[in-house]
C-alpha cells in the first residue's frame, strides 16, 4: 500500500519538475515544449493513473471533482477508465500554440495510429487551455480561466455567473421563473439540495460551447458518470446565454435523483417533460406531440424504442418530443416508482420494448393505444384563419416598401423562391369582437414554405407580433426580443410567433402554444395577407393603450418550435440564409420591422455591438386605428 503510494508521489514529483524545468522563468510556452507536457500527459492516461494527472492541473481545476473529464476530444466525453483504449487507437497531434491574454492555447487533434482502421468517432480535435502557476505550465478548465472576472448573483437555488457588463436586474423575471420550476421538479423527484446550482451566462451560444469545448449551443449541462454520483445531493453545473432554461437545469436534477440513463429517450425525455426544450416551455410538450400525432408524423412506438442514437438526433424535432410526451405519459397514468424501475432497466439496452412489456405488463401496441388517447385529449386552442365582417378595428398602421433590408446591408437567401417583396411588411392592422381578437398581415407579396433540398425543412418568412398590454394590466415583461430590445417600461407580455404555424410566446419567450403546420392552407396569397384570430380568453381583450413591435426574419417549420422561438439566426456572411450585419449570429434577427414613418430603421438596427451585448432599442408603435 505504502509503495504504491510513494510510487504516485514520485511518479507526479518527476512529472512536475519535468514541467517545471522547461518553463522556469519564461513567459511564453513553445509549440515543442507544448508537445513535450501533451506527450508526458498522455503517457499517465494510457495507464488510468487518476493520482499522476494531478501535477499538469492548475489548483483553481484539480480542486474540484472530474476537473479532467471535460477536456475529452471536442464533442465527446472521456472517463479515466476509457483513456488507455482510446490511447491504443489514437496519438496526439499539436497544430498550433497561440497567447490569448495572460494565458496560451494548445489546439491539437488526435490522428489514428492505425489508418485502415475505421472509428465511429469523428471529431477529434481538442484544445488545453494554459496557464503559468508556481514557475510552471499548468491546464486548466476554460471555465475556470474564462469566467475569472464575471460577476455572481446568488437566487434561492442558483449562483449566477455572468459577464460584468450584463445588468442582473434586467434578468429578474427569467431567474424568479428559474426558481420556481426547479421547486416543480424537486417535488416531480421528491428529492431536497443541499446548495445551489451554478449557473453560467455566457453571451453568446458560441461562448457557451467554449466554456467547456464544445460546440456552439444554447445550452449544456455538463454530467458525470452514473458512478460519481454522491448522497447526499451535491450541485453541478449549468451553461446557458439565457438565464432561464429549465431543459438543462432537468437534465441535472434527472442525474441527481439517482435517475442517470445513457439511453437518449429516457435523458432528453426527463429534460423535455420537466423543462421543455430550448424555444418551448414543457407545456408545449404534450401540445407538439398531440400535432405531430394529427399529422401522422409521430413515430410507432416499437419503431422509436429501437431507434439508433443518430437517426434519433437526426430528428430530434420530433423525437424530443416524443420522448417528453411518453414519460409524461407514463408519469401520471403509471407513477413514479414504476417509472423509476423502467429506467433502472434501460441503461444498457438499445431496445425499450422488451422492458415496456415487462415493467407495465402490456403490449408495446397497447401501450401505444393508450400513449395515443392521452395525447388526444389535450385540448386545443381555438384559432381561425379570416376575419369576418362587422368587427371593431383596434390598430392599423402602414410600413414603407422596399425597406426590407435589416441594418441596410441584409440579403435575402439565395433561392429562387424568396423574390423581392417576401419580407418587406406593408400593413399591420388589429381587429376585435366579444369572441376573438384578429390579426392581419400584409406584405409585398407572399411566399409558400420551401425547402432548400428535398425532404428538408420548410423556409418561410417569420412574422413575430410581441405586444405590450398597457400599464394597467401589470403582467411581467420581456424586452429582450430577438436580438433587438424593447424600451424601458415597454417589453412584451405575449408574443406571436407565425411561420407555417402560429405560436404564442410567453413574457419569457416561451413558447406555450402552438398550431399544427396548417396556416399557408388557409392564405390567400393573391392580396398578399395573413389572417388569423386567437380567443379572448387566449390573448386577452385588445384595447387603444396596447404597443406592439413587429418584425420580419426568417423561419423554419422544424425549428422556429424548437430552438429559436422564433427567426433564425442572421449570419455576416451565408449562402443561403439571411446575410448582413457586422458579427456574425449577433446581428439582429430582423430584415423589415414597422416604425413610426418619422423613424429611420436603418439607423435604429444599426447601433448594436455584440462583443459589448449591446442591443439596438426598438421602440414599439401605439395608438393608430
Amino acid at each position: 500500500m505504502y509503495e504504491k503510494i510513494i510510487k504516485y508521489l514520485l511518479g507526479g514529483l518527476i512529472i512536475a519538475l519535468f514541467i517545471s524545468c522547461q518553463q522556469r522563468d519564461k513567459d511564453t510556452i513553445t509549440k515543442q515544449e507544448a508537445i513535450e507536457i501533451i506527450n508526458q500527459y498522455t503517457n499517465v492516461l494510457a495507464k488510468g493513473d487518476s493520482s499522476g494527472i494531478l501535477p499538469f492541473w492548475s489548483s483553481r481545476s484539480s480542486a474540484k471533482p472530474g476537473f479532467w473529464y471535460m477536456h475529452a476530444y471536442i464533442g465527446g466525453r472521456l472517463q479515466l477508465s476509457q483513456w488507455p483504449d482510446f490511447l491504443t487507437s489514437f496519438a496526439p497531434q499539436v497544430q498550433d500554440v497561440r497567447t490569448s491574454g495572460e494565458h496560451f492555447i494548445i489546439d491539437l487533434i488526435w490522428v489514428e495510429r492505425d489508418s485502415s482502421v475505421i472509428h465511429e468517432r469523428r471529431s477529434l480535435e481538442m484544445r488545453y487551455y494554459v496557464i503559468q502557476e508556481k514557475m510552471r505550465w499548468v491546464f486548466i478548465n476554460p471555465i475556470d480561466l474564462l469566467t475569472q472576472d464575471w460577476e455572481s448573483y446568488k437566487s434561492d437555488h442558483f449562483i449566477y455567473h455572468f459577464p460584468k457588463e450584463i445588468r442582473i436586474a434586467d434578468h429578474m423575471n427569467e431567474i424568479r421563473a428559474s426558481d420556481e420550476s426547479f421547486k416543480r421538479m424537486l417535488r416531480f423527484f421528491e428529492i431536497e439540495m443541499t446548495e445551489r446550482m451554478s449557473f453560467y451566462t455566457p453571451r453568446t451560444a458560441q461562448e457557451c460551447g467554449e466554456l467547456i469545448l464544445h460546440p456552439p449551443a444554447n445550452g449544456y449541462a455538463p454530467l458525470p458518470p452514473k458512478s460519481w454520483l454522491k448522497h447526499p445531493v451535491a450541485s453541478y453545473k449549468i451553461i446557458s446565454p439565457a438565464f432561464y432554461h429549465p431543459h438543462e437545469v432537468a437534465h441535472s436534477l434527472t442525474a441527481l435523483a439517482g435517475i442517470v440513463c445513457s439511453n437518449h429517450i429516457v435523458s432528453e425525455g426527463f429534460a423535455v417533460a420537466l423543462g421543455g426544450v430550448t424555444a418551448t416551455t414543457e407545456d408545449l410538450t404534450l401540445a407538439e406531440s398531440r400535432n405531430l400525432l394529427e399529422a401522422s408524423k409521430l413515430i410507432p412506438l416499437a419503431e422509436f424504442c429501437s431507434m439508433p442514437t443518430s437517426e434519433y438526433f437526426r430528428k430530434n424535432y420530433i423525437t424530443y418530443y416524443e420522448s417528453g410526451a411518453l414519460i409524461r405519459f407514463l408519469h401520471e397514468r403509471f407513477g413514479m416508482e414504476r417509472l423509476r424501475l423502467f429506467c433502472s432497466k434501460t441503461e444498457d439496452s438499445n431496445d425499450l420494448s422488451e422492458i415496456l412489456k415487462d415493467v407495465y405488463d402490456m403490449s408495446v401496441s397497447s401501450l401505444e393505444c393508450q400513449f395515443h388517447e392521452y395525447l388526444l385529449s389535450n385540448e386545443k386552442p381555438n384559432i381561425g384563419y379570416d376575419i369576418p365582417p362587422g368587427v371593431i378595428p383596434v390598430f392599423s398602421m402602414d410600413d414603407p416598401e422596399n425597406d426590407d433590408k435589416g441594418d441596410g446591408d441584409y440579403i435575402y437567401p439565395q433561392h429562387p423562391n424568396f423574390e423581392d417583396g417576401v419580407f418587406d411588411l406593408r400593413h399591420f392592422a388589429v381587429f376585435k369582437d366579444k369572441e376573438n381578437a384578429y390579426f392581419r398581415i400584409t406584405m409585398s407579396k407572399l411566399m409558400k414554405p420551401t425547402p432548400y433540398h428535398e425532404g428538408g425543412d420548410l423556409f418561410i418568412p417569420c412574422i413575430v407580433i410581441a405586444i405590450h398590454k398597457g400599464k394597467k394590466v401589470g403582467m411581467l415583461q420581456n424586452r429582450v426580443c430577438h436580438g433587438v430590445l424593447l424600451p424601458p417600461e415597454e417589453g412584451y407580455n405575449i408574443k406571436l410567433n407565425i411561420g407555417c404555424a402560429i405560436s404564442l410566446s410567453n413574457h419569457l419567450g416561451k413558447v406555450y402554444i402552438t398550431t399544427p403546420d396548417i396556416l399557408y392552407e388557409y392564405v390567400d396569397e393573391k392580396d398578399s395577407s395573413i389572417d388569423f384570430s386567437l380567443p379572448l380568453d387566449l390573448i386577452g381583450e385588445p384595447r387603444a393603450d396596447w404597443k406592439y413591435f413587429v418584425g420580419i426574419g426568417l423561419t423554419t417549420n422544424r425549428l422556429m418550435n424548437y430552438i429559436h422561438g422564433g427567426p433564425t439566426f442572421v449570419h455576416q456572411d451565408h449562402r443561403a440564409f439571411i446575410s448582413g450585419g457586422n458579427y456574425s449570429q449577433g446581428n439582429p434577427d430582423f430584415i423589415d420591422i414597422l416604425l413610426s414613418p418619422s423613424i429611420n430603421q436603418e439607423k435604429v438596427l444599426s447601433q448594436y455591438d455584440v462583443p459589448k451585448n449591446i442591443k439596438p432599442i426598438v421602440p414599439m408603435v401605439e395608438g393608430s386605428n
